[in-house]
């Protein structure tokens, strides 16, 4: 399943110029799911980072894993309503591999590692047309379970 912009922006809280999602592809529900991120509609990032050679901040490629996730734990499509935000609680092994420039899409893999209490661990990669950029674990704070877990 594919999930739009709008659509993204009925299932997370996040707006512009904040909201880095341009689509997700590949969506399946509480499992995995593929953020992309057309770098020229973010290009403003770029004046002060570097000028005269431009990189994009690496906790901007964590941003489009941590969002890419928000969408893959977010309730379903057919259920969107924006619910309670997925907090970022951990970062674990991120590693960057190469610096990622304007004019490419990137791509934010994220799959399901364990589900445990209020907590949700995923796997991120980060790519684009250019090869591997990022990858690493994130540990969400799912507020949502939170509240389910309070009223048991």
């Amino acid at each position: 399943m594919n999930v739009d912009r709008k659509q993204i922006m009925a299932c997370i809280p996040h707006r512009p110029p904040v909201l880095l999602l341009d689509r997700v592809e590949d969506l399946h529900p509480g499992l995995s799911g593929v953020g992309v991120t057309d770098i020229s509609q973010h290009a403003g990032v770029f004046a002060g980072h570097f000028p005269g050679e431009a990189v994009m901040p690496g906790v901007l490629l964590v941003e489009c894993m941590a969002q890419t996730a928000a969408v893959v734990f977010a309730p379903p499509p057919t259920e969107r309503q924006v619910g309670p935000p997925k907090y970022l609680a951990r970062i674990e092994k991120v590693t960057f591999k190469r610096p990622v420039g304007p004019g490419e899409t990137l791509r934010s893999h994220i799959r399901l590692v364990k589900k445990f209490g209020i907590l949700i661990k995923v796997e991120g990669l980060v790519t684009s047309e250019m090869g591997l950029a990022a990858q690493g674990q994130l540990l969400l704070y799912d507020t949502e379970a939170q509240v389910v877990a309070a009223t048991q």
